[in-house]
């Protein structure tokens, strides 16, 4: 092993592999690299799985769409403290989406009927607890009816929904809706495209796997037995990540949007109009 992966070294099996890392991740290299960082090591397996990215026509398609989930300004103390649920639409079929703030880990269900959803959010808060704030998103609000007020009373957590007046609130849901119809595009790997999302570290250093349940996942991809020991991230230093990795979110979209702030001093071209 190296540094506790698995090295792989028969040619055949190391195809097998790049498929399996290449089929939950369509034109991710970034994401491909830092699961094998897990898992498995090979002499030139960063170079092989940048060609298998490059030369494939849906990877390239793919490619400039893909980004991780937009950090939220307001991050939790905790995984399941405030999740954010929403409805999507994918190929005339309905589905729910509810996604831990913390670890950005998403529960995926599909829908026979819109009146499942209360049914469905409670398994999902069976699973794993009942958080204190559910926000939902801006396709949600059909469903906010009596029902769901009293849902909320029963189950003891405070509902928050998207506000137009704030769209920056809605961006955090928004990007993880994208993220999961993209896998789900997949057909038969939609699934496996969604585990290997649950496995793959954040730019934290964690997998959702690893923020949620304090434990690594077995996937398609081999990996080394004691990688699959539970271990608690440590808080401070995950706060601390993210804390970085939002000011830098921040920076790289006020850059894109070239936002300006209060007091910032604006030079104005001469024969410019206001």
């Amino acid at each position: 092993m190296k540094a506790a992966r698995l090295i792989i070294s028969a040619g055949a099996l190391r195809e097998s592999i790049l498929h399996k890392i290449h089929e939950g991740y369509q034109g991710i290299t970034k994401k491909c690299r830092a699961h094998t960082r897990e898992s498995v090591w090979w002499s030139g397996i960063s170079t092989e799985i940048e060609n298998l990215v490059k030369t494939c026509p849906q990877c390239i398609e793919e490619s400039s769409n893909n980004r991780e989930p937009l950090i939220p300004s307001e991050f939790p103390q905790r995984p399941w403290q405030k999740i954010g649920i929403d409805l999507f639409k994918l190929e005339w079929k309905w589905y729910l989406l509810a996604t831990d703030y913390y670890s950005r880990y998403p529960e995926v269900v599909l829908l026979t009927s819109l009146r499942e959803v209360i049914k469905h959010l409670k398994s999902i808060f069976a699973r794993h607890g009942t958080p204190e704030e559910v926000y939902s998103g801006t396709h949600f609000g059909s469903l906010l009816t009596s029902k769901f007020t009293q849902f909320a009373k029963e189950w003891a957590f405070k509902h928050t929904t998207s506000s137009p007046k704030f769209p920056q609130s809605n961006g955090f849901i928004e990007s993880m809706v994208k993220i999961i119809k993209r896998g789900l595009k997949k057909s038969d790997a939609g699934y496996k495209a969604l585990q290997s999302y649950h496995a793959t570290p954040l730019s934290n250093g964690f997998s959702p796997a690893e923020l949620l349940m304090g434990r690594r996942i077995r996937t398609m991809v081999p990996i080394a037995v004691k990688q699959l020991d539970p271990k608690i991230p440590d808080k401070q230093t995950v706060l601390r990540k993210e804390e970085h990795n939002r000011l830098k979110q921040n920076f790289n979209y006020d850059s894109r949007h070239r936002v300006v702030y209060q007091n910032q001093n604006l030079e104005i071209m001469s024969g410019s109009s206001i």
